[in-house]
């Protein structure tokens, strides 16, 4: 082979090396447009495998953190620097990734019957703590008291009957005002719309940037405009969907590196730009990554994965119910954090029995309109 030979084969070689890496980061990174959802099922199977307890767990944890800062900002002093609120945004931020992985891996598991399960893990509970968020105005009237002003009912008009009537299944904030009885929900408005689009994130994932686009420009619009639009119904969709599909992609890629330090510094680093304040508490963010991205390495004996099972059952009518709880003291009585946690805890294994005797009794009813159907077909 002569000298020029080789030199006009360099760059052919140097493109077809070029080419096979493209290939190898592109495949590294995106799912190749010929992936089917049981091929990505096949591939998440042998990601870290869930470690429901440690989630568990983890849920509960974040939802004490948040009650620990309602109960601080409702019945301690005013909060001007947003300090304590920003633990409470951290702690939120979390649940969204946590929820993100969990839906993936339950929607790519069993998408027959997502959106019924879905709708029997949340509504029941939250109808019940709907009905308890009046209690608190049966109290004290039009205005409950609180240290740092009144908290008013909704007004009996179009405006405030809809805002009453959009939380009650699950939509509060979705379309003019918040209903501050429960206003949590605002969180879990956006949780259940972005349940709706799962079918359509498991659809696109496979076209190769398709969700890591969505994440940019929610990230983005998060770091413009988060303090201008707020987080409730549509707009938290555009602006906290990028933590939702974070925790989704995790589930989809968590063996791979660039995903755990993506997990680990992205978080923080939104955050970190949206407000510098927030630095002193992003641990509890940062927090809730590490055990995402390393729950694969961290295992406990059967009896503290039950203790943890059994804390995840309660972190959600935790999370709801001790608004309600707060609200009810008004300010004849500053209640103790540990008191607070308490009532709301034993309020929460009570809605559970209810839950699960709700649950039963639907069964029941399921179980017998599958039997009777063949018959009414017949006739």
């Amino acid at each position: 082979m002569t000298p020029g030979t080789q030199w006009k084969m360099r760059p052919s070689m140097l493109t077809n090396s070029i080419g096979r890496l493209g290939a190898k980061v592109r495949e590294f990174v995106f799912a190749s447009d010929e992936e089917t959802e049981s091929v990505l099922w096949a591939k998440a199977t042998t990601s870290p495998r869930p470690n429901w307890p440690l989630l568990a767990g983890l849920r509960f944890a974040l939802a004490a953190v948040v009650l620990w800062v309602h109960w601080f900002r409702m019945h301690h002093r005013p909060d001007p620097t947003m300090a304590i609120a920003s633990v409470g945004h951290a702690a939120v931020a979390s649940f969204f990734i946590i929820s993100g992985f969990s839906i993936r891996h339950s929607y790519m598991k069993q998408s027959a019957g997502f959106y019924r399960r879905r709708i029997l893990r949340l509504l029941p509970i939250h109808t019940m703590c709907f009905l308890l968020s009046g209690v608190p105005w049966l109290i004290w009237g039009s205005a409950i008291p609180l240290p740092n002003g009144p908290l008013q009912a909704p007004e009996w008009s179009l405006s405030g009957i809809r805002t009453v009537a959009l939380a009650s299944v699950m939509m509060n904030g979705l379309y003019g005002g918040v209903y501050t009885g429960l206003g949590v929900t605002w969180a879990l408005t956006v949780e259940v719309l972005l349940y709706l689009l799962a079918p359509l994130f498991a659809k696109i994932e496979s076209r190769s940037a398709g969700l890591w686009a969505l994440m940019a420009g929610s990230a983005f619009l998060y770091w413009k405009y988060v303090a201008q639009l707020g987080g409730e119904g549509l707009c938290g969709v555009a602006i906290m969907g990028w933590l939702w599909l974070l925790g989704w992609q995790f589930n989809r890629y968590g063996t791979q590196a660039f995903v755990r330090s993506l997990t680990l510094l992205m978080s923080p680093l939104m955050i970190l730009i949206h407000n510098p304040a927030t630095a002193r508490v992003l641990g509890v963010l940062v927090g809730a990554n590490v055990l995402i991205c390393h729950m694969d390495e961290i295992r406990f004996s059967k009896r503290i994965n039950g203790v943890l099972l059994w804390l995840g059952d309660i972190s959600f009518p935790l999370y709801l119910v001790h608004i309600p709880v707060l609200l009810a003291f008004g300010s004849f009585y500053r209640p103790s954090l540990y008191l607070v946690l308490g009532i709301s805890m034993a309020l929460s294994v009570i809605l559970l029995k209810l839950e699960a005797a709700f649950h039963a009794w639907y069964d029941v009813k399921a179980k017998n309109a599958a039997t009777l159907m063949p018959i009414a077909r017949a006739a």
